[in-house]
């Protein structure tokens, strides 16, 4: 994301002051326009962009870039917040604040971590709002596609392994779009979850199960994976670091006594 200046060698040619930032990428010695402010943001209701927050890159060249459309034409600081996808050049709304119907009626009220994947696909976080919505069920992961529209893959209260999840904690998602998912449950386990096939989450291991370490069985108390994503607004590098496109996810388990094992589960 860079802002645009007028030509120092011209000072008659000046950029437009509601057109002088845009989202810039490509291979290193061909890096292009991606969108620029004042472009039309796409989706009912949309206006232009006044600002981008953030941006992300798939190792095919889509993007998905986090932004702030214009507050004109009905446009309010309550759904002004946008993320988008740029498929083969071509921007997609995936989903708005205030606006987006995310799950039953709950609304994007901010979002988190997102990224794009070789596939063309958005997997992101993001809180939500809304008639039934409070904070033991304002978390969900989605994943999104031109084709396939908005699903989500897991939301604070829903059930799972026989409890409901209570707290979504890392997120990690590979290049191809692989997804791993550690998450708080409501009676009080953790659990470390993954998608591979687009077939929704599974579970991987948790806390309470035993592990063979140094011949002896061990007691799993806490676990958790690398989830870093790179980029101001959370968008970008880092996929993969908890799981890869053969969707092997990588783990630290914590087995008390200050005692830590590294494990990759298949």
């Amino acid at each position: 994301i860079s802002s645009l200046q007028n030509n120092p060698l011209d000072l008659s040619q000046k950029t437009d002051r509601d057109k002088n930032k845009g989202v810039f990428a490509g291979e290193p010695g061909s890096v292009g326009l991606v969108l620029r402010e004042g472009d039309a943001v796409p989706g009912p209701g949309g206006t232009t962009w006044s600002n981008f927050t953030g941006v992300g890159r798939s190792s095919t060249g889509d993007h998905a870039v986090l932004g702030l459309m214009k507050r004109e034409g009905g446009v309010t600081s309550g759904d002004d917040q946008v993320l988008v996808a740029v498929i083969g050049g071509t921007p997609h709304l995936v989903a708005r604040e205030g606006v987006t119907d995310v799950d039953g009626g709950a609304v994007p009220g901010r979002f988190g971590s997102y990224h794009v994947t070789a596939a063309g696909e958005v997997v992101f976080e993001v809180w939500v709002e809304g008639a039934g919505v409070g904070s033991a069920n304002d978390m969900a992961i989605c994943r999104w596609s031109v084709g396939g529209g908005l699903t989500v893959l897991a939301r604070e209260g829903d059930a799972v392994a026989g409890s409901t999840y209570a707290i979504l904690n890392s997120l990690s998602v590979s290049a191809a779009g692989k997804v791993a998912v550690v998450a708080k449950l409501a009676d009080g386990t953790s659990r470390l979850m993954r998608d591979v096939d687009g077939a929704g989450l599974v579970e991987v291991v948790g806390t309470g199960d035993m592990v063979t370490v140094g011949g002896g069985p061990r007691t799993i108390y806490a676990l958790d994976i690398y989830d870093n994503s790179t980029g101001t607004g959370g968008g970008g590098g880092g996929m993969g670091a908890g799981i890869n496109d053969a969707g092997e996810v990588f783990t630290v388990l914590s087995l008390g006594s200050q005692d830590y094992v590294a494990r990759v589960y298949e």
